[in-house]
């Protein structure tokens, strides 16, 4: 989680498949993503997070925008809250986009 603090270059980081991580290091890495402007994509699918783990990352997701890529698949995460993270990543993609573009002209 430190690295994604000090790191300003990362825009992709994938923890799928670490079963052990659970909700508390998806709480911790969500901490440090609050911190981290660069991060695009993120990849926690099988990280068995359930419902806390989705909270943390609707509070993460509430915060930022650069955020517009998720995996979240094999979490055990309600329906609802699957949801609400989905608005959140489409609502941040575009802003995303419009940077991207902006970017390259």
């Amino acid at each position: 989680a430190a690295m994604l603090r000090e790191n300003g270059s990362l825009t992709r980081l994938s923890v799928s498949g670490n079963d052990k991580l659970g909700a508390r290091g998806i709480e911790e890495l969500c901490g440090a993503l609050k911190e981290n402007n660069s991060l695009v994509a993120l990849a926690v699918a099988g990280t068995n997070c359930g419902d806390p783990g989705g909270e943390a990352l609707l509070a993460v997701l509430e915060e930022k925008s650069t955020l517009t890529d998720m995996e979240l698949e094999h979490n055990r995460i309600d329906a609802g809250m699957l949801d609400r993270l989905q608005k959140l990543l489409d609502a941040a993609h575009g802003p995303w986009l419009a940077r991207q573009q902006a970017a390259a002209e």
